[in-house]
């Protein structure tokens, strides 16, 4: 797997439309990425955190290992079309066109994006004359004028542009050939297969596996799997677990927030069902508040020292077919650490 590019760490960020909980993922550059989920679900503020708009209030997102949110210069070589994308009015199309290329220093060759999107026809109106179809369309065409991006990150790009799949797969296959990294966050199954090459869900604010991977303890037979829980006492969590035989190990952090006695439980184990039900039955059983579980994929790492440990035993320890790590884990596009979701 090639280096990534964005670095999602437990990532925890809100807008008022949903919030994402405790993401984390990581993507290269290359092949084209899709999340599918709702607003409701954090597709929206997860986009508006990569573009750097609002920064998170737990966790970290890195693009290029720097901060967006406090680098305006990595900011200029992104391009993202947000939910909400309300326009400068500041006259004419061509002119907010002009601004924005002297505040990028260039912008990608206009047969890349400026005719293929049709935006000859708006460029001498005035930005207040559009409708909200050919603003929309606009904003997508400005994200992707940047002229050398790191990454491109488009939340329902193909929702209220009038632009086809065909019309926008061409220019995002680009982006990706030339270094970009390329995520679309859509509520829509059909434009996610349409545009992407790699597909995951975004659901309660937390990333899924693909429909059709396995469960994250049948990944491969004696790899370790790892639990998340989010809940209000990590600590006095961590310190009920420790007599139970499921329980492998553990790793807490307490959120930042002065004061607060919330957090992060990281539990490892080698039975995924035992461990979860271990979890539950402790939290129940000291009255301790568990507000989110989660099932992480083994990283790539994980898998292969799995797979030749088997390999070392023997076909008689196989009990189950062992998948190359590469076809494990798909092509490794959304999966570095991608989440899988669990439930008590």
């Amino acid at each position: 797997m090639t280096n990534p590019i964005i670095v999602m760490r437990a990532l925890r960020v809100r807008d008022r439309h949903g919030a994402t909980n405790g993401i984390d993922l990581a993507l290269p550059a290359g092949p084209i990425g899709a999340l599918i989920g709702a607003p409701a679900d954090g597709g929206p503020a997860l986009v508006e955190a990569l573009a750097g708009q609002i920064r998170p209030h737990g966790g970290s997102v890195k693009i290029d290992g720097r901060d967006p949110a406090t680098t305006p210069g990595l900011r200029r070589s992104i391009g993202a079309l947000l939910h909400e994308h309300p326009l400068p009015n500041i006259g004419k199309v061509k002119e907010l066109l002009a601004f924005t290329n002297a505040i990028r220093r260039g912008e990608a060759p206009r047969e890349t994006w400026f005719e293929p999107l049709g935006i000859s026809d708006l460029d001498p109106r005035p930005i207040a004359s559009l409708t909200y179809t050919e603003a929309r369309r606009l904003a997508l065409a400005i994200a992707l004028a940047v002229p050398t991006p790191i990454a491109i990150i488009l939340c329902d790009p193909l929702a209220a542009t009038e632009v086809s799949p065909e019309t926008l797969r061409p220019i995002l296959n680009q982006r990706a050939a030339n270094g970009a990294c390329v995520l679309i966050v859509t509520p829509s199954t059909a434009d996610a297969v349409a545009l992407a090459d790699d597909v995951a869900t975004l659901e309660q604010g937390r990333v899924v596996r693909p429909v059709g991977h396995p469960d994250v303890d049948q990944l491969v037979p004696g790899c370790p799997v790892e639990l998340r829980v989010w809940c209000d006492s990590p600590r006095a969590l961590a310190s009920a677990l420790v007599r139970e035989p499921a329980i492998s190990s553990m790793l807490m952090t307490l959120d930042s927030d002065s004061g607060s006695s919330n957090g992060l439980l990281q539990i490892r184990s080698m039975d995924a069902v035992a461990c979860s039900k271990a979890v539950a039955k402790v939290a129940v059983g000291s009255g301790i508040t568990v507000r989110a579980m989660q099932h992480a994929v083994p990283s790539t790492d994980e898998v292969n020292a799995a797979t030749t440990r088997l390999s070392h035993k023997g076909p008689s320890a196989q009990h189950t077919p062992v998948r190359p790590a590469g076809e494990v884990l798909g092509r490794n596009i959304l999966a570095n650490r991608a989440s899988a979701a669990g439930h008590p």
